[in-house]
């Protein structure tokens, strides 16, 4: 019996999917690893006697010349399709090239090919199930409803899953409008800037017991001076240098931070620094750590073309994000807070209280007879 391309095979996709995904990562290891190295120190095998000179056979066929409807794996016996046959065993479950891809396209979400070592431990990975989800149909277990109610849930499951891949297809490749909207739209993005810093830290470690006070507003008034000198063009290491020398400060930090994008500066700093023409420096900020200011020394814009991947990327995902917040956005799903009720981190669950006696008023247990005055 041939199982029809669009049913039976389509029919089992569910029912096996999470189990074939551990499949592919088993089979994907026996691939790599089909070479077998003998321990180091073991003597060769003894020389063999002559064996028999065995014909060559003809080489085997690549399996991407076999025509689609070549048959590839053969189960007699396994016939899920219908109850009555299942019973008696009188049938042969056959699965075509074309139908065995489908298997293997629907359930890793590729149409990539297998390579021949994992494509044959997937095939009898697959046969044992077929194999074991035959003989629990034999014995009755599809009738379970503890079964049904599973198919339910996996349908769900699935179908969501599979709404979820269509996005990904019908996202996955933006038009070049789109793409050069967004390049256009998030020009910032694709700045690089070639920035320098002066830093200098609130704390001299070399004098702990100096008057922190002190040596803050000593400090606050050496960069504020070391500012105003790099924004008249003075170069900003040999200002920092200097800095550190009058403060008695050891091992000043480089100050060129090398090519940087705004999106890798830290938020309090983006406004300040994408405000700046090349040679301008920022205003001084106090920071928890110290003083700093920044200097832009050279900025570009990248090419469409030398980020058009990532805005590929940055497209699509956007894309499917506003359609899965489109599909939760129109429900209102209700949770009962009595039943869902998640203690905060670090707070004890309630100390049950044993029940009183019968008879008992409140405290009266807990409470010792009146001392004698």
């Amino acid at each position: 019996m041939s199982l029809p391309p669009e049913t039976q095979v389509a029919g089992e996709i569910c029912m096996i999917r999470t189990v074939l995904t551990c499949v592919l990562a088993g089979a994907a290891a026996f691939a790599q690893t089909t070479t077998s190295v003998p321990p180091s120190g073991q003597s060769s095998p003894p020389a063999q006697a002559p064996r028999p000179v065995v014909p060559v056979m003809p080489p085997v066929a690549p399996a991407e010349n076999l025509p689609p409807d070549t048959t590839v794996i053969t189960i007699p016996g396994v016939c899920p399709g219908t109850a009555a046959n299942a019973k008696s065993g009188a049938c042969t479950t056959t699965i075509t090239k074309e139908q065995f891809n489908q298997i293997v396209s629907l359930i890793t979400y590729s149409n990539q090919p297998l390579n021949p070592a994992a494509r044959r431990n997937f095939a009898q990975n697959y046969i044992q199930i077929l194999a074991m989800a035959d003989a629990a149909e034999k014995s009755g277990m599809d009738k379970d409803p503890k079964f049904a109610e599973l198919l339910k849930i996996m349908r769900v499951r699935t179908l969501a899953d599979f709404y979820r891949r269509s996005l990904e297809g019908k996202y996955s490749n933006p038009s070049d409008q789109d793409i050069e909207a967004y390049y256009k739209q998030n020009q910032a993005k694709f700045e690089q800037l070639q920035l320098e810093r002066l830093y200098i830290p609130r704390i001299n470690p070399k004098t702990p017991n100096m008057p922190r006070a002190d040596f803050e507003k000593k400090a606050e008034r050496v960069a504020s001076e070391m500012r105003e000198r790099a924004s008249k063009g003075e170069e900003l290491s040999k200002l920092q240098v200097e800095a550190y020398n009058t403060l008695d400060l050891a091992s000043p930090p480089p100050t060129d931070l090398g090519i940087k994008t705004i999106t890798s500066i830290s938020p309090v700093w983006q406004s300040d620094i994408t405000s700046l023409k090349p040679g301008e420096v920022t205003r001084m900020k106090s920071e928890p750590a110290g003083f700093i200011f920044y200097k832009l020394r050279a900025r570009n814009v990248l090419p469409l073309a030398a980020v058009k991947q990532g805005i590929i990327h940055e497209v699509s995902k956007n894309n499917m994000d506003t359609a899965i917040h489109a599909a939760m956005d129109r429900l209102h799903p209700e949770l009962n807070e009595q039943f869902f009720t998640v203690a905060p981190s670090g707070v004890r669950p309630p100390r049950l209280v044993p029940s009183q006696a019968p008879g008992a008023t409140q405290g009266s247990a807990a409470q010792k007879p009146a001392s004698p005055k």
